[in-house]
């Protein structure tokens, strides 16, 4: 009991922590989308801007309300499951092979719009930059997700975890998915490898 009543401490300051970057991140990440609609005259760029805008500020406030109904404590749930669910909804968007490969039974001590978020965020990048595949396993409470995209440099490893940090511009995006992941990860006690 004292050790999930330190948890619970350590998971709620890091959540107030969370809220105070919030702010700043939409401030940060709505600025050029923003700027773009003010001076763009296509109605075609303009409307994907606006949905860019739309699903950023959409999972930026599904992140704020998680963060104050965290109930990681509550018991366990079962990985594989909410990660079929994700596999399912991106086959719908993306023009690749996404597989969700055989994987054990692992269950994590997380609230699951938490996982959603995180394995979300990953998937959605791996989808992003792969060239023709995406593939999903977990084993042992390990989630893994690999892609065929050209990768990251180790020495970028750090970086891409940060704020707005991002090293494509090529690809659509905030910069905010891996940051907000790292976070949700450290929270709950993790560690996100690549």
């Amino acid at each position: 009991l004292s050790n999930q009543v330190n948890r619970l401490l350590e998971v709620n300051e890091a959540s107030i922590a969370r809220q105070r970057e919030f702010s700043a991140n939409v401030a940060h990440a709505l600025k050029t989308p923003l700027t773009v609609i003010r001076n763009d005259d296509s109605s075609l760029l303009t409307k994907q801007r606006v949905d860019e805008l739309l699903q950023l500020v959409d999972r930026s406030l599904a992140r704020a309300k998680a963060d104050g109904m965290n109930s990681s404590f509550t018991g366990q749930i079962e990985i594989y499951p909410i990660m079929a669910r994700i596999v399912e909804g991106y086959r719908r968007l993306y023009d690749l092979r996404i597989e969700l490969q055989e994987s054990d039974r692992s269950k994590a001590a997380i609230n699951e719009a938490d996982l959603f978020e995180v394995i979300g965020n990953l998937v959605e990048n791996a989808c992003k930059f792969g060239k023709s595949k995406v593939l999903l396993s977990v084993n042992n409470g390990v989630v893994l997700i690999e892609d065929d995209g050209d990768g990251v440099e180790p020495e970028n490893y750090t970086d891409i975890l940060h704020r707005s940090v991002r090293l494509d511009e090529r690809v659509p995006g905030s910069g905010l998915g891996l940051s907000v992941t790292k976070e949700i990860i450290a929270a709950y006690g993790g560690q996100i490898d690549f």
